[in-house]
């Protein structure tokens, strides 16, 4: 049989899932951030 590759071996990270994983906690920290922003938008709108 062939060599397992790297991202494949056990106790070995894959690294497209460490990405996917960066990318959703990026995603998370956004959709957090813009909830954030559109709370301070509406309570601005208001006191106009």
């Amino acid at each position: 049989m062939g060599r397992v590759p790297t991202f494949l071996a056990p106790g070995k990270a894959c690294p497209v899932s460490n990405s996917e994983d960066k990318f959703r906690e990026y995603l998370k920290r956004a959709t957090v951030d813009l909830r954030q922003t559109r709370a301070r938008l509406a309570e601005v709108e208001e006191q106009d």
